[in-house]
């Protein structure tokens, strides 16, 4: 295979238009690689790009993560290599502030978002810093690894919420991450109820073995969790944004003293308002979650021991050249857990 060719990419001109781009082949520079992008998944930041309802500039070249090989590599202290297997993280890191440079890549003071401050990953080839990306090992496929972000994300949230064993926790949105969040806060041993109308997201997430789910659309959720919890409410509640769930409803859904989480990257157009009565009488704390890069390893670690499962997640495996059409195909459609993959040849 040649790694000089001409890179090809999909932009985003104006929303709900594609145009196919090409440009020169990048060489990596001290402290990035090249990478030859493999899978990419379809994801909600990039859904509200192409629909226009982003803070992302058009033209952009859409896509938050990806899995892929690096083939070349811009110096030898990087600590990758030609043919190592990367995940590439959402989240974009300078590599040059002081909290880069001591290692601590999440508290960058520059950074940004792939596929919406700078271009993403609907390319064949890409040139990114090396702090970026995280190795994989072999027991962990490249369909697993690109949930990595996913799984990284639901561990941070536990963490923030300091969950405890047998702490009930309502999940509002039974997306791929409401569902992911479920699986972790089983692992640590917490109890999650998921909230969703979404009947066929609550079904998948039965499969998983979340036994505590809630049809929104038919039940009274308030009521329902009250009944679960013995009437305390749920000691922490989680709010996946642009999910099913309306926040003023996720908020009466924890208790007094609990943890409230908005989690996720926020690009949607969702109505935040909430009960300001119910948290400050209960004495509630928010919290923002939107990036879980600092548990990586963790993620790793779950992937490679099947603490977490996330291959049904994937409805669908499409070419490079369905882009447009998948996007178009998706444009209207609610929040789902299921997931496209896109695969790069």
């Amino acid at each position: 295979m040649c790694y000089n060719a001409v890179m090809k990419a999909w932009q985003i001109t104006s929303p709900k238009n594609f145009d196919k781009i090409t440009g020169p082949s990048e060489k990596p520079e001290p402290g990035f690689v090249k990478i030859k992008v493999g899978q990419y998944l379809l994801t909600k930041p990039d859904m509200e790009t192409y629909l226009g309802n982003s803070t992302a500039t058009l033209p952009i070249i859409p896509g938050e993560s990806c899995c892929g090989m690096v083939v070349e590599a811009g110096d030898e202290e990087s600590g990758l290599k030609r043919g190592d297997r990367v995940y590439v993280h959402p989240k974009m890191y300078c590599g040059l502030c002081s909290a880069c440079k001591s290692g601590r890549f999440h508290n960058c003071e520059n950074s940004g978002q792939f596929g919406i401050t700078a271009s993403g990953f609907l390319r064949d080839f890409a040139v990114i810093r090396t702090v970026n990306c995280t190795k994989l090992p072999d027991r962990i496929s490249n369909n697993e690894a690109i949930f990595l972000d996913y799984i990284a994300l639901a561990v941070q949230t536990l963490y923030t919420m300091d969950a405890k064993k047998g702490d009930f926790i309502a999940v509002s949105g039974a997306t791929t991450l409401g569902i992911i969040l479920a699986q972790v806060a089983l692992y640590y041993q917490a109890v999650p109820i998921l909230v969703d109308p979404d009947r066929k997201g609550l079904e998948l997430a039965r499969s998983f073995g979340i036994y505590y789910t809630v049809d929104s659309s038919t039940e009274d959720a308030e009521k329902r969790i009250f009944h679960l919890t013995g009437g305390k409410m749920a000691k922490h509640a989680a709010h996946l944004v642009g999910g099913g769930v309306p926040l003023k409803q996720s908020a009466g859904f924890v208790g007094a003293n609990g943890r409230f989480i908005l989690l996720g990257r926020f690009v949607s157009r969702e109505d935040v308002s909430f009960p300001i009565a119910h948290i400050m009488n209960n004495n509630i704390s928010v919290i923002g979650v939107t990036d879980g890069a600092k548990n990586t390893q963790v993620a790793v670690n779950m992937l490679a021991n099947k603490a977490v499962s996330v291959l049904p997640f994937i409805e669908k495996t499409v070419g490079y050249e369905d882009i447009p059409k998948v996007f178009a195909e998706n444009a209207d459609k609610a929040p789902s857990a299921y997931k496209t993959m896109i695969k790069f040849d």
